[in-house]
């Protein structure tokens, strides 16, 4: 699919005997501190068109992308009994490190652009989870499925609304961009990997972004908590309608007033508050937290038709709307005020928190970090890669024997992996633009084949250069800017309409696969039936098959986690989306070594497939 490829000039094994020569042969030496540093600066922001490398990230480069989820959660604080949101639709080693710690995945489901992570579905897991335990999940993470970038710009936004951190899974995602910044520095921590079939490979190996804390958010108005209305008529008629409907509350309203207060909690609540053009039932202005009882005739100003819209224009100022039907108050008054006692709860308090919602303080300000305009602190950078540093070498303490309060793990990288890793970032952009040319082959060749169709990245207009001229911006590394979702394409995908007849279809699944399809060394449990509860369609099986007797790998996308037995009692917040996918595509090889010819040959292997 995507085979290991090796520079021309050899730098690989320059930097291999070099550690030989010096008897680096350990995980630590030149090679492992010279592939950290080249990783910080291809990761690096850019400013008006040039490389800027300031040590705003930090990289820790360790055995597997696999470890690198690990010490992220861990760096997190995720223990046993806790729950981390991940996307369903990825490789297992994205959340069975959850499952290491004892704490528990619950699963989001994708959209249908980028089959990656579903925002919305990702703020109602959020939300039910605390309603159902309490207590926020204490991570997230999305993953850049084949290499596609993620919706991070609403992902990130729900996960500052809700101050939850976010690891980014971008270990198929290497060198992707979404709004020309690189994967991984978006969020609290960023995963690579560089396991032998990634875009650049270091036999085995990945590597942990360290981006600091993330900068304080402000409103998109730059407004604070409390009350927003700025026309001073509008207001006026806004607190006319918030005095009626104090003094005229509904049965419900009254019910559940009585019930805050009698739980100690009603000083923290307002009543029929206004918040920029909306009344609000209940505000708490600690927790950013409104709560709507049926809410259908608070539609403020009239061109606010739905609740939907307004519910998502409070969001956009940072509050958190949990609503309750009348029904609800009425009938189950108790299991109401639990669910407003858990969001209570699990919410950070702004007075404890003073940065939420509020601009980020000066740079000259008494004790403030210096921030990077892309997010994150640069002490707070430095802070994570020492503490991962030294969970990744068995954290050990300071003296002179080996003393160790904390459990480290043995995931540093080797000197001799990270010499490949030095001579493979030499040519990473000339891959990153191979498996581009590759995905566009595909796209074109594929295009007027009936039933069959190349998945590619939403489209998006291309950034302007900061001249104003329209350009695209150039990276300093190789590339160009091209808009919001800037793929690397590391696979690229197919998926195949459900009434495509393949030759030998009728055959599909009637044998169990004996060998790995993809395994590890080859090593597999041999199953016991040839069919699942869930498998792709019998056309997709039976291309499979057609293509690898034509001497063409190809394989179905990865099962969603949230259909895996080993996750069969996990919570998973799904909409259909990646179950679907996953029945009907297909990854086609992309790699380095897959020449235009080869793209040629397998275009044809699929059409003559076809019945």
């Amino acid at each position: 699919m995507c085979l290991a490829h090796m520079s021309e000039s050899g730098l690989e094994q320059k930097y291999i005997k070099e550690a030989f020569d010096t008897n680096w042969v350990v995980p630590l030496g030149p090679n492992v501190n010279g592939f950290e540093k080249d990783l910080e600066e291809f990761v690096s922001p850019i400013d008006n068109g040039q490389l800027t490398v300031d040590n705003s990230k930090r990289v820790v480069a360790l055995s597997s992308g696999t470890a690198a989820v690990h010490l992220a959660l861990i760096a997190c604080g995720v223990k046993a009994g806790d729950e981390v949101i991940v996307q369903s639709f990825t490789f297992c080693a994205s959340s069975h490190p959850i499952t290491y710690l004892g704490a528990t995945p619950v699963f989001v489901d994708s959209e249908k652009e980028t089959w990656n992570m579903d925002p919305e579905l990702l703020e109602v897991a959020i939300k039910d989870r605390i309603a159902k335990t309490g207590r926020k999940p204490k991570a997230i993470v999305p993953v850049a499925l084949y290499g596609m970038p993620y919706r991070i710009d609403e992902i990130m936004a729900i996960a500052n609304k809700y101050d939850i951190p976010v690891i980014e899974d971008a270990a198929e995602g290497f060198g992707s961009r979404f709004n020309g910044q690189m994967l991984g520095t978006f969020g609290k921590y960023g995963v690579l990997s560089f396991n032998g079939n990634k875009m650049i490979t270091t036999s085995g190996g990945g590597a942990l972004i360290c981006n600091g804390e993330a900068s304080p958010k402000s409103s998109p108005k730059g407004k604070d908590l409390g009350i927003h209305t700025a026309d001073k008529m509008w207001y006026g008629l806004l607190k006319e309608f918030a005095e009626e409907n104090r003094n005229k509350p509904t049965e419900a309203e009254s019910i559940l007033w009585e019930a805050l207060k009698g739980k100690g909690i009603g000083e923290k609540f307002r009543r029929q508050h206004i918040i920029d053009d909306f009344i609000v039932d209940f505000f708490c202005a600690d927790k950013a937290l409104t709560l709507e009882i049926d809410g259908g005739y608070h539609h403020y100003p009239p061109q606010m038709k739905s609740d939907v819209e307004r519910t998502e224009a409070l969001s956009r100022l940072g509050y958190i709307e949990i609503r309750f039907s009348n029904e609800e108050v009425l009938g189950d008054i108790d299991g109401v005020l639990q669910k407003i006692l858990n969001f209570c709860n699990a919410l950070p308090s702004k007075k404890s928190h003073p940065s939420r919602l509020t601009p980020n303080p000066s740079p000259e300000g008494e004790g403030n970090f210096k921030s990077h305009p892309l997010g994150g602190d640069l002490e707070g950078a430095d802070e994570q890669w020492r503490e991962i540093m030294m969970y990744a070498t068995q954290y050990r303490e300071s003296y002179p024997y080996y003393q160790h309060e904390k459990i480290g793990f043995n995931y540093r990288m080797s000197n001799i992996c990270a010499g490949i890793g030095r001579g493979q970032m030499t040519i990473v952009d000339e891959h990153i633009a191979h498996h581009k040319h590759v995905q566009k082959l595909y796209e074109e060749l594929l295009a007027d084949v009936k039933g069959v169709t190349v998945h590619k990245q939403p489209e998006a207009s291309p950034q302007p250069s900061p001249e104003g001229k329209g350009a695209l911006q150039s990276h300093p590394l190789g590339g160009d800017l091209e808009g919001a979702y800037d793929s690397n394409y590391w696979l690229c995908t197919i998926t195949l309409d459900p009434d495509l007849k393949i030759k030998g279809q009728e055959n599909a699944y009637k044998t169990v696969v004996q060998g790995a399809v993809g395994g590890a060394a080859g090593v597999i449990h041999v199953a016991d039936s040839a069919t699942t509860d869930c498998q792709p369609n019998d056309n997709v099986e039976a291309l499979r098959v057609f293509m690898d007797a034509a001497g063409v790998e190809a394989r179905p996308v990865w099962k969603p986690m949230h259909k895996q037995p080993v996750y069969k009692n996990a919570p998973a917040y799904v909409n259909g989306v990646s179950e679907a996918i996953f029945k009907v595509g297909m990854c086609l090889p992309a790699g380095p070594y897959v020449s235009d010819d080869d793209v040629k040959y397998i275009v044809e292997t699929i059409k003559s497939a076809i019945a």
